[in-house]
C-alpha cells in the first residue's frame, strides 16, 4: 500500500481530530523580526548554539541570535524566530506541542 504524501490540509484531515476547532486555514503575514531575519539571510556562526546548549532558551532576555538562521560547522542549519502570538491560550499551545 502507497501512501500519498502532499503538503497543506485538505478537506477531511482534521475530522474527528480533538485539535480541530483550533484550525484557522487564515494565515497573518509574517512579522516584521521574522520578515527582517528572511531577508537578511545567514548570520555569524558565532551567535548560533547546539542542541546540547538548548537550555540557553530557558535563560531570562533574548539571545544574540533570537531570529535568523546560521549556518553551524557540522552542516546544520540554526534557525531561532522569536513569534508573538496575541490571544494564544496555554491550552491551544498544550495541544499544538502534544502532536507535534
Amino acid at each position: 500500500m502507497t501512501t500519498e504524501l502532499y503538503l497543506g490540509m485538505r478537506p477531511g484531515d482534521l475530522d474527528g481530530k480533538p485539535y480541530a476547532k483550533y484550525w484557522n486555514p487564515e494565515m497573518q503575514p509574517l512579522q516584521p523580526q521574522v520578515r527582517d531575519a528572511v531577508a537578511h539571510g545567514h548570520q555569524a556562526a558565532e551567535l548560533d548554539f547546539t542542541m546540547d546548549q538548548a537550555d540557553q532558551l530557558m535563560l531570562p532576555g533574548y539571545l544574540s541570535l533570537e531570529n535568523g538562521t546560521a549556518k553551524l560547522s557540522n552542516g546544520q542549519t540554526f534557525v531561532a524566530v522569536l513569534t508573538r502570538m496575541p490571544g494564544v491560550t496555554g491550552e491551544m499551545m498544550e495541544c499544538w506541542m502534544g502532536w507535534h
